[in-house]
């Protein structure tokens, strides 16, 4: 019995063994295509609303002095708009100074060719900017309470953000408060915006607060204390908007006005604040070398 027991297990494991070798073969002559869950290597950050790349007709690493260099940018638009972007080329010496503004249709690629030449032998790589104007914004809903109340009022996360390129944020904002009791208003202080960047952000041009079903103040640089009911937008030159390793250096001040709440379930939930903002943004491209020689 013990002797049939030992050819059964051994039978059982060369057909186990003839099994796995069979799907190797099989895996290997590409009759199982298994999904791959790595991210391609992109050049440009994911979920912008453009890409770059730039290619060459001609091979760029034995050229001569005096001759005609062929560059193509390729841009990619992934938005439902037309998208104004500008194009300029760096990185080498005797490049012209020169941009182009570039207007790409939605869903669709664009490509620009560039001719240029150089007088005297160098090794250099070439590299395109790509900068175009986009608004990002973030909704953050406000639940209000009665001081009174001792139920459990419904709260919620942000509601909705734009997300990158730009992604907005207000720092320990609480989306639940309490209200004074009435007649007594009481203040809500947020400590800034904090705006972060996931590529360059080159300019901030202008950024606006407004405050659905509430009110609130926005305190300048020089300290005094302007009314946002419902809405105000700030440009540089009333607050510094500067940003730095892709982070807003002045965090923007500002105090919600938390009215009491008098109606009889004990809060509020219809009060909004949206903090939206305008920036140049521009991403690089890939890079190509470029060898001139002595003709």
């Amino acid at each position: 019995m013990i002797m049939k027991n030992k050819g059964q297990s051994g039978v059982m494991v060369a057909v186990i063994f003839i099994i796995v070798i069979g799907l190797f073969f099989m895996y290997y002559e590409g009759y199982f295509n298994f999904k791959s869950t790595s991210v391609p290597t992109q050049n440009s950050t994911p979920n912008l609303p453009i890409s770059l790349n730039i290619s060459s007709t001609n091979n760029l690493a034995h050229l001569y002095t005096n001759q005609n260099i062929n560059v193509i940018a390729a841009v990619r638009n992934y938005g439902n708009n037309y998208m104004d972007v500008v194009l300029s080329p760096y990185g080498c010496s005797f490049l012209p100074i020169q941009s182009k503004n570039v207007s790409i249709p939605p869903s669709s690629p664009s490509s620009v060719s560039w001719s240029f030449s150089g007088s005297s032998p160098t090794s250099c790589s070439i590299t395109f900017l790509a900068c175009f104007n986009a608004v990002s914004y973030t909704d953050y809903p406000i639940t209000i309470e009665s001081y009174q109340f001792t139920g459990n009022a419904p709260t919620s996360a942000i509601r909705s953000s734009s997300g990158l390129p730009i992604s907005i944020s207000l720092e320990s904002f609480n989306g639940l408060m309490v209200a004074g009791p009435s007649p007594v208003n009481s203040t809500e202080y947020a400590d800034g915006i904090a705006l972060t960047s996931q590529g360059s952000t080159s300019k901030l041009n202008w950024l606006s607060i407004s405050i659905l079903n509430g009110e609130g103040y926005f305190t300048t640089s020089s300290g005094s204390a302007v009314s946002i009911n419902p809405s105000i937008n700030i440009t540089p030159q009333e607050f510094p908007l500067t940003f730095q390793n892709g982070r807003l250096l002045s965090p923007i001040p500002f105090s919600l006005l938390v009215n009491p709440v008098s109606n009889s379930i004990g809060y509020t939930s219809n009060t909004e604040i949206n903090v939206s903002a305008g920036y140049t943004y521009c991403i690089n491209s890939n890079s190509i070398s470029i060898t001139l020689q002595s003709s």
